[in-house]
């Protein structure tokens, strides 16, 4: 039990973590910043942490950690397809409404603080003392 709360414990980390990249990815948006080194690291950043969420339900649900758990992770991996599929249709559109990008980052500001939000409330609600 102590072993997957610790996997727990690093996963709320990790999250917490990704959501502060998300928002800093977010506000360099804003401000137009868009360099193709960074937005290849970023997209693959969010690659592996994609895959990082569905090996985390398999853990969590092998484990039967507590069910609130699983929030993020779906959270994740539904959010993910979903911003995928907006983005390549997107792509097929020839022509953006203006309004797109700064509807897009506030929605990524959003999510960012939800993320984050989250896992903080959850990395204090657990109860990480090792079971005896």
């Amino acid at each position: 039990m102590r072993r997957i709360l610790g996997f727990l414990k690093t996963y709320l980390v990790v999250s917490l973590i990704f959501g502060m990249v998300d928002l800093a990815d977010n506000i360099l948006t804003f401000l137009k910043f868009n360099d193709s080194w960074y937005a290849v690291a970023i997209s693959i950043f969010f690659f592996l942490f994609f895959f990082f969420n569905i090996l985390s339900l398999i853990i969590f649900r092998y484990h039967r950690v507590p069910r609130i758990a699983y929030v993020l992770p779906f959270y994740y991996l539904v959010s993910y397809v979903l911003f995928i599929l907006i983005a390549l249709s997107l792509t097929l559109l020839t022509v953006l409404p203006p309004w797109l990008v700064p509807a897009t980052v506030v929605l990524g500001v959003i999510t960012s603080l939800f993320e984050m939000g989250f896992s903080i409330y959850l990395l204090q609600k657990i109860d990480f003392a090792p079971a005896l």
